[in-house]
């Protein structure tokens, strides 16, 4: 309970501060470089994900090991990164959102804003991949990550291991917050998003250490999630006043 309080009160000031440093230019800007290198990443993370479902059963076997699982460290970066990825993430964006808007803090509702469009967006691909795709999570079939049954994870838990919802909901988050802050040109971009992405890195790794995913579900994960903030972000730089925008931040 301690890590989890802590997760969420360091998540909440780090961001409650950047927000309010970060700049305030509002200027498009040339999104030609970001266009070109989307497909590019995602061809990267298709790759990522096929090459870490080959050592799936021998990181599973690594990870569960009895060494790894007493380390009173690991255990605690698990517990972390748990906490950060629901509902840490969600928490943060709601509350950048919230605070913005009663501040009347138009960069700090708009870097929520982004945040939760992306974790909308990426939590729809994910549910929907989870329910038809049917992967059994590591703790329901031990030792195999072969196990996949078309639609049974629409209702049975048990089934939803790929991708993993936590590790999208944690790289969505630092995907449209670094993205954001790259628009805004704020030079925060530069230890914001190490600092995100190395926080959504120990949610991913938390998921494979509880024995809830296979480590190409958390490899999936990070790709829907980062590829959704990417996609928010310059979806929203190329149509300046959009519905989206009056209804999150009132204009």
């Amino acid at each position: 309970m301690r890590t989890h309080r802590l997760a969420l009160l360091l998540a909440l000031v780090s961001l409650g501060a950047s927000a309010r440093l970060a700049g305030q230019a509002d200027a498009a800007r040339d999104s030609t470089p970001q266009r070109r290198s989307v497909p590019v990443l995602g061809l990267w993370f298709v790759a990522g994900t096929i090459a870490s479902s080959s050592v799936d059963g021998g990181w599973e076997r690594t990870i569960r090991g009895a060494s790894p699982q007493s380390s009173s460290g690991l255990r605690e970066a698990a517990r972390f990164g748990n906490a950060w990825g629901s509902p840490g993430a969600i928490v943060a964006a709601g509350a950048l959102w919230l605070g913005g808007r009663a501040l009347d803090d138009t960069l700090r509702a708009r870097l929520g804003g982004r945040a939760l469009e992306a974790l909308v967006v990426s939590g729809i691909v994910t549910g929907g991949l989870k329910g038809l795709t049917g992967r059994a999570r590591p703790f329901a079939a031990p030792g195999n990550p072969e196990r996949w049954a078309f639609g049974r994870g629409i209702r049975n838990n048990g089934y939803q291991s790929f991708p993993s919802g936590h590790a999208t909901a944690a790289f969505a988050f630092a995907s449209a917050i670094t993205a954001q802050l790259h628009s805004d040109r704020s030079r925060l971009a530069r230890w914001a998003g190490p600092v995100l992405y190395s926080l959504a890195a120990v949610t991913a790794f938390a998921r494979t250490y509880d024995n809830a995913h296979w480590l190409s579900d958390a490899a999936a994960g990070a790709a829907v999630g980062t590829l959704s903030g990417l996609a928010v972000v310059r979806w929203n730089d190329a149509h300046r006043a959009n519905w989206i925008d009056r209804l999150l931040l009132g204009r």
